[in-house]
């Protein structure tokens, strides 16, 4: 099974789901955005678009904070 899902951490606490949801939305159709306190997860169609989202959002700033991107791979 292919991961779809991204881990995203470092997140601000400020963040909000829409706009986690913009942060990931030029990188294809989303699934699902889970937010907790500090970290989330966003669920791509395609496992393609996961990994292109990590390549280019891993270590940008999202609300003043730096943030991991990578798959997850729970």
């Amino acid at each position: 099974m292919t991961m779809s899902r991204v881990y995203i951490g470092n997140l601000s606490s400020r963040v909000t789901d829409r706009e986690l949801e913009h942060f990931f939305r030029g990188f294809g159709k989303i699934r699902d955005v889970m937010l907790k306190n500090g970290f989330g997860f966003v669920e791509f169609d395609d496992h393609r678009d996961a990994e292109d989202a990590v390549y280019e959002l891993n270590g940008r700033e999202l609300c003043g904070h730096r943030v991991v991107v990578e798959i997850s791979h729970r």
